[in-house]
């Protein structure tokens, strides 16, 4: 749509304007949305447009005289921390923005925004939190009591998730007291290439795990929470702030939604090649351990007895290079922050994970089961020695059944909150202001 040929035709007495997802946002744009064009104007709809200089489209819609009705919601600009405070400030005669009325409390608590002219007006502020972490099963559980004592087998869990790059730009520099979070990244450059919206649940609640396709991303940067040894309750405290000055693919990103994935590193430790610990138990001839059995006596008792005495003899370990694998992944919508939300907080579901062993205890009771159908045939006449098989099998199905129900089928969920900042009240803003130039 163009603006330039629907205000020549405008009739001046026209006092509803509904201009809704369009992609309307130029310059040109906002110098037809003025009261020279639309004098009798009372209700204007600009919502999910692409208009993301805020004070210039206020610059403009302030010269409308009747306007009492706006709706802005789902504009770049939106998303900027000094939205809806500076709107309301600067257009004194509105009585409705996006469908809510404004409150004389609310005019009191934005009053003085307009005339802060140094003020850092387009920079969007969003902090991401990921919390606790419960579901993940206990990996000592795959352990064999005959396994030999080295390698030694270590894990530790960790979140990542994309988050966009931004730079703040030359004229919209922030105070340098603003604290941001040191791991802040910044936003580099703008792609024009449309993100497709998600069609998801709600933003609220437990989320399951769902593929999500986005044909060209926008520029983005992965963010790592800490690594943490297991426990049944993971607490990763991780707090992230980002600013984003390019709010226009912000809201790309956002209509995208946030992918979170849960990460396993594993890491291997053996003796150091100097040191005389053998490396496995099944690595040593029989006769040779017979040979070795006296001898080997009074090392091991060595050894545990120093575990006793601060571990002075414990052996030096080196680590072989982490492996990693992706236990899971969960996609969070973000739309309700397009449409003036402030906060998503859910509970992300990653779903039940099976340990190693239990995937051994299936795998070996369907092979027992099998064995049992070919014995069954071959020994049809030997009646004693099916009915031996047949309770051999039943037992060792019930041992397969016991150790898949000692493993918990709690589901992996993890708390998940993200936030866009929003100033309060004028006096929000005074760290916001550019440094004077002389």
């Amino acid at each position: 749509m163009e603006m330039n040929s629907l205000a020549s035709g405008a009739p001046p007495r026209l006092q509803y304007l509904g201009l809704s997802s369009n992609t309307l946002g130029s310059q040109n744009d906002v110098a037809h949305l003025t009261g020279r064009h639309w004098p009798q104007l009372v209700c204007l709809d600009l919502s999910d447009c692409g208009f993301q200089d805020q004070q210039a489209l206020l610059n403009g819609l302030s010269t409308l005289p009747c306007l009492r009705t706006l709706l802005l919601e789902g504009n770049p600009f939106t998303l900027a921390s000094s939205y809806p405070g500076l709107t309301v400030d600067s257009l004194p005669q509105l009585s409705c923005l996006d469908t809510s009325w404004i409150s004389p409390e609310e005019r009191h608590r934005f009053r003085g925004l307009a005339k802060m002219s140094d003020l850092a007006v387009d920079i969007a502020s969003a902090t991401v939190s990921v919390g606790r972490m419960t579901g993940i099963p206990d990996p000592r559980m795959t352990v064999d009591d005959k396994a030999p004592n080295f390698p030694v087998v270590s894990y530790r869990y960790f979140i990542t998730y994309e988050s966009l790059r931004h730079q703040t730009p030359a004229h919209s520099k922030i105070n340098t007291e603003t604290k941001f979070d040191a791991r802040s990244v910044t936003e580099g450059q703008r792609s024009n290439e449309n993100c497709e919206k998600q069609t998801s649940k709600q933003d609220s609640g437990i989320l399951n795990s769902e593929k999500s396709s986005c044909g060209n991303t926008c520029a983005v940067l992965r963010h790592t929470t800490s690594k943490l040894s297991w426990s049944e309750s993971m607490d990763f405290g991780d707090t992230q702030t980002h600013t984003v000055s390019a709010l226009g693919d912000l809201k790309k990103f956002l209509n995208r939604g946030l992918r979170l994935s849960l990460e396993e590193e594993k890491v291997l430790s053996w003796p150091a090649a100097s040191e005389e610990v053998p490396l496995t138990k099944a690595n040593q001839p029989g006769k040779e351990k017979k040979g070795r059995r006296e001898k080997e006596s009074p090392v091991k008792s060595d050894f545990t007895k120093s575990k006793d005495k601060n571990k002075k003899s414990v052996p030096e370990l080196v680590q072989d290079a982490p492996i990693r694998r992706i236990l899971g992944s969960v996609h969070i919508p973000l739309q309700s922050l397009v449409r003036g939300g402030q906060q998503v907080k859910v509970l992300c579901d990653f779903g039940v994970l099976h340990t190693d062993s239990e995937v051994e205890a299936t795998q070996t009771h369907q092979k027992d089961l099998g064995r049992k159908n070919k014995e069954d045939k071959k020994e049809d006449k030997e009646t004693k020695g099916r009915q031996h098989n047949a309770a051999s099998s039943k037992d060792k199905e019930k041992r397969a059944l016991e150790v898949q129900d000692s493993i918990t089928s709690q589901p992996v969920i993890v708390e998940l909150i993200v936030e866009l900042k929003k100033w309060q009240t004028a006096s929000e803003a005074h760290h916001f202001l550019l440094p004077q130039t002389s």
